[in-house]
């Protein structure tokens, strides 16, 4: 995790000499005796993962509040993660703030222009998963969803730029019928209604929420959601940052478990802009509140960007951050999307970290019907969907433990770059991960993988050694095979339903690894 000091002030001229611009207004410190503002599944989250309260779960001082309203500012946003607010103000009134004891800094809020490739409307197909097939099995999801595990329990954040028709539309009926989007905020507009200025969202969320048997079905269908509107497309097609942070802080007090964020942002309106040195996981307020949020035991799944064809190219902000999920796009034969925004980092991490299908994915549209789209924008939330399924499977996991097995369990692990990151993941590997083994680290079987776990009609093995010799007993002690192993699977088919173990001997070495045929 990051943690960030804010000292000194920070003025950009161009936006100084500008009349009522909006401000970041950053207090030096907070009020002793307070109470977080945290409901009870938002503690809960934090107690799971061992994560104690500190400062940034405090509010914000009402005192320097009244102070600046009572000079006659309306304040716009406070965040209690940066211990600042936000208010709209002129060059003369920057200079009477920059007399004030209780302010340590001023900077301009950022507008962010967001790039969104064109949707592509095809007719839908219906075979197993409906339209939905070929992205969810690229991911091994029907591991987790035979098993029953379909996100229930998890609350998901979803933000984005409108979720127009999303209450009407039948891919969302069933999460309307049982009560599951428990909140929803319009950050632009600043109301609960969501479901205007853009349909985007209604095209995210299908992703994970979505589920028409034979028609479409998301990856973490059984979630509990929250509902942002953080980007205004329909007057600036621009974002204030201020109003994604906002989100983060309103959706961490709610006890959300996982964020989706398919907006990227690089360039900012009105002349200024970020560079590539600022994609280092410190620069941008956005990239420094995900790091927050994930210190907060939040998992944030986040899109790479669709910059991959265009002079800029890189990931963007917050895909930067080092403790988010940070999702490329693939097509359906697994190839990266030319638009796919590649890394490093500027500091030289890798990302984007993991890839799913983006190019030409199955999603629900405005109209009431289905059709697909291009972009990470959909890589992201179908990883989402994925994370939820895969949280439900292992309750007891931090978010970090999520995200390092779902990126082992990707099919690019042992070599991971720039382009890919670690490639696809797999949901009956990362399972497996997170089930967890114990192996001495000067064992030949330390690196060992075997899934899925529970099992049917084969097991498949990573890293094993060569010439490695496998017995394979039932409970009452009874040798059922014993082969010599070169392959990556082996066959079970035709065993009885119960538990075996398996024992696998190479170099001087035994290991023994319990395992559910199904």
């Amino acid at each position: 995790m990051k943690y960030f000091y804010f000292l000194g002030w920070v003025l950009f001229i161009t936006t100084l000499n500008a009349q009522n611009s909006k401000y970041w207004i950053y207090f030096k410190d907070k009020p002793e005796n307070q109470k977080p503002d945290l409901s009870h599944r938002s503690l809960e989250r934090r107690f799971q993962q061992g994560i104690l309260l500190d400062e940034k779960d405090y509010p914000v001082s009402t005192f320097y509040i009244q102070q600046l309203e009572n000079f006659g500012f309306t304040i716009e946003r406070k965040s209690k993660w940066l211990n600042a607010v936000t208010l709209y103000a002129d060059y003369q009134d920057i200079q009477k703030l920059k007399n004030l004891n209780f302010i340590i800094q001023i900077e301009p809020v950022k507008k962010w222009k967001v790039y969104k490739p064109a949707i592509n409307h095809h007719d839908k197909t219906a075979i197993n998963y409906g339209a939905s097939e070929i992205q969810n099995k690229m991911l091994n999801i029907e591991y987790l969803h035979d098993k029953g595990f379909k996100g229930a329990g998890k609350l998901v954040g979803v933000f984005d730029s409108g979720f127009i028709n999303a209450n009407q539309h039948p891919a969302f009926s069933h999460i309307y019928n049982s009560n599951r989007v428990l909140a929803t905020y319009n950050f632009v507009n600043n109301n609960t209604n969501v479901y205007t200025l853009d349909g985007h969202g209604t095209n995210v969320w299908s992703c994970i929420a979505a589920n028409v048997p034979d028609t479409l079905v998301g990856t973490g269908f059984e979630a509990s959601f929250l509902l942002a509107v953080t980007e205004n497309v329909f007057s600036e097609t621009t974002a204030e940052e201020d109003n994604w942070l906002a989100a983060m802080e309103w959706a961490d007090s709610l006890g959300v478990d996982i964020i989706n964020t398919s907006l990227g942002y690089n360039i900012m309106d009105g002349g200024l802009f970020y560079t590539y040195a600022d994609m280092d996981g410190n620069s941008t307020i956005i990239t420094r509140a995900a790091d927050i949020a994930a210190s907060k035991g939040i998992l944030c799944v986040i899109s790479a960007g669709n910059e991959g064809n265009n002079d800029w190219k890189k990931i963007t902000a917050p895909c930067d951050a080092d403790s988010v999920l940070c999702v490329g796009s693939v097509n359906s034969n697994k190839s990266r999307s030319s638009f796919s925004s590649m890394g490093p980092t500027f500091d030289g991490r890798i990302k984007p970290d993991v890839m799913a299908m983006g190019g030409t994915a199955a999603v629900a549209s405005t109209n009431l019907n289905y059709s697909y789209s291009s972009g990470t924008s959909f890589s992201a939330p179908i990883i989402t969907g994925f994370v939820a399924s895969l949280w439900q499977a292992n309750p007891n996991k931090t978010n970090m433990e999520i995200i390092d097995a779902i990126k082992k369990s990707s099919d690019r692990a042992s070599n991971p770059d720039t382009l890919y990151g670690w490639g696809i993941p797999n949901a009956a590997r990362a399972d497996s991960l997170l089930k967890g083994f114990t192996i001495k680290k000067d064992s030949p079987f330390q690196n060992l993988i075997i899934y899925p776990n529970p099992a049917k009609d084969k097991i498949y093995f990573e890293n094993l050694p060569p010439q490695t010799f496998i017995t394979l007993y039932d409970f009452s002690g009874k040798q059922i095979l014993h082969t010599i192993q070169n392959n990556r699977e082996l066959n079970l088919m035709g065993l009885a339903k119960g538990w075996y173990w398996l024992k696998f001997s190479a170099l001087n070495s035994i290991y023994s690894y319990k395992i559910f045929i199904e």
